[in-house]
């Protein structure tokens, strides 16, 4: 296994068809969310007299969790309607032609999973407590409750706070 015959045609074909779809699944996944939680959250907006940039600076944060949940989902989406979209124009059945075996064929459709899987595991250990902290936070502040959500977990028990913080 050379990595001069991996980077061929074929597998230059398959993933940037791959990552297309992925970037177009996956924004339209994120996105999706994004809007429907802004929505949510304009009139606390206007309630609690909170600035729209720190509104978008909200989403901002969310946005990679977002991206960690619909990942797979992705992947899956871009996997499968790359196949459809090379089956309908024909392009798959001269791509299983000139691969000569299927597992050569979908090799690089298996690395991208698996690099979108690594990136997601870094995702979850680097960027997303950061993010996550700070965007509870602000959806505190947007919603209009005071108090730190972390002193009211103890001992894996969730306790219910009121407005005066009594348990």
């Amino acid at each position: 296994f050379k990595l001069a015959t991996f980077f061929n045609l074929i597998n230059y074909l398959l993933l940037s068809e791959v990552v297309k779809f992925f970037v177009v699944a996956l924004g339209i996944l994120v996105g999706t969310v994004l809007l429907f939680t802004l929505l949510d959250i304009s009139s606390s907006l206007t309630k609690n007299d909170i600035k729209v940039g720190y509104a978008i600076g909200y989403l901002f944060l969310l946005s990679p969790q977002m991206i960690y949940y619909f990942a797979p989902f992705a992947v899956m989406l871009a996997l499968i309607v790359t196949a459809a979209a090379l089956a309908r124009s024909g392009q798959l059945g001269v791509l299983f032609y000139y691969a000569q075996n299927l597992p050569r064929l979908f090799i690089s459709m298996l690395l991208f999973s698996l690099l979108v899987l690594g990136n997601m595991h870094l995702l979850s250990e680097i960027i997303l407590p950061t993010t996550n902290r700070e965007q509870d936070e602000r959806f505190r502040q947007i919603k209009g409750r005071s108090g730190d959500i972390t002193s009211a977990i103890k001992f894996d028990r969730k306790w219910v706070l009121d407005q005066d913080e009594n348990i």
